[in-house]
This record gives C-alpha cells, sequence and structure tokens, in this order.
C-alpha cells in the first residue's frame, strides 16, 4: 500500500514542509498585538523561528508598525510599568531588558521617567534588604546574611552605592542588643 498519495492526509509533523505563509503569520501576530504589548524584536525572533526570511519578516514588522499594532514608545511605557510593579524590578533592570530588545535609548529614558518614582525605588531596597537580612539564622555570621541580602538586592538590579547606602541608613536606625 503506498503510503504517500493525493488524498494523504496531514499528519502531526507534515506542517513543517510547507512554506512559511506571510500574511497568515501577519494576522495572527495584529491578533496577538491587539491584545498585548509586543516590541519589534518580539516578532522578527517569532518570524525567524516560524522560517520567514529576513525580507519578509522585515516586511511583516513593518506592516505591523505603520498600522499601529507595534509602537515601542507604548510597548516602553507598558514594560517599565509592569516590571516595576509586579516584579519590582529597578530602572537599571528594566533599562538593561529593554535596550536586549533593541529599544532605544531616548524610549528607555522616557519611559523610566514617567514610569519610576526613585522614592518607590528606594522603599523597594529596603523592603528587599529587610526581607533578605531577616531570613539570616540567629547562629549565622552577620556578615554572611548581609552578603546575601547585598546579592538579593544585586539581582532585583540595584546600583551597588544605592545598596550600601541603604545599608548603613538601616544599621544607623537599627538600635544596638548590647
Amino acid at each position: 500500500m503506498d503510503t504517500l498519495t493525493d488524498n494523504h492526509t496531514p499528519q502531526h509533523g507534515d506542517h513543517a514542509k510547507r512554506p512559511p505563509q506571510p500574511e497568515r503569520a501577519y494576522v495572527a501576530a495584529a491578533r496577538r498585538c491587539a491584545a498585548a504589548e509586543y516590541c519589534c524584536s518580539d516578532w522578527r525572533t517569532r518570524f525567524s523561528r516560524q522560517g520567514f526570511d529576513a525580507t519578509q519578516i522585515e516586511t511583516m514588522v513593518a506592516r505591523l508598525v505603520s498600522e499601529g499594532y507595534i509602537n515601542e514608545e507604548r510597548y516602553a511605557r507598558a514594560f517599565v510599568h509592569d516590571k516595576a510593579a509586579y516584579n519590582g524590578w529597578t530602572a537599571r533592570k528594566i533599562s538593561i531588558a529593554l535596550a536586549r530588545k533593541g529599544i532605544s535609548t531616548h524610549l528607555i529614558q522616557a519611559a523610566i521617567d514617567e514610569g519610576i518614582d526613585n522614592q518607590q525605588q528606594m522603599a523597594l531596597l529596603h523592603t528587599c534588604l529587610r526581607r533578605a537580612l531577616s531570613k539570616g539564622r540567629a547562629d549565622e555570621d552577620p556578615r554572611k546574611t548581609t552578603a546575601r541580602a547585598i546579592r538579593a538586592a544585586a539581582a532585583k538590579g540595584f546600583a551597588p552605592a544605592d545598596i550600601y547606602r541603604m545599608l548603613r541608613t538601616m544599621t544607623a536606625e537599627t538600635p544596638d542588643d548590647d
């Protein structure tokens, strides 16, 4: 029996053999962009993984931009808001992440200036350090606990100078147990 006939029904892996369809991919991308914010690099990566060539990718991305589905200024503002409000990221960490996505420096700075309050960032740093310091055991060397707190704050994206300044402030606020 011949398994490859004209009335062959596609099997699970067969779709990978067909060439990618730009219009179909564009419509799917537009639908997703209407529901959430994306940047150009997000779609370049997705389209590339789907097997489109560079010309097709740039055409689809340009169309998404021209039709308003992608707006990198809007994306940067949403990214800053979400990462600061829900993930506790700092301006520094957000800036690095947006730069990796190819967002321009001026858009990053404008979004950060609009969306991040320095006092909120310092309150977040205080909370981060307080939490990390409170996890230290009574019999643990205080230097180990402090080092763990510093690493936790650095992982959130706080600058070393801010971390050490806050630790000095917190130490000055804490009464001695002696």
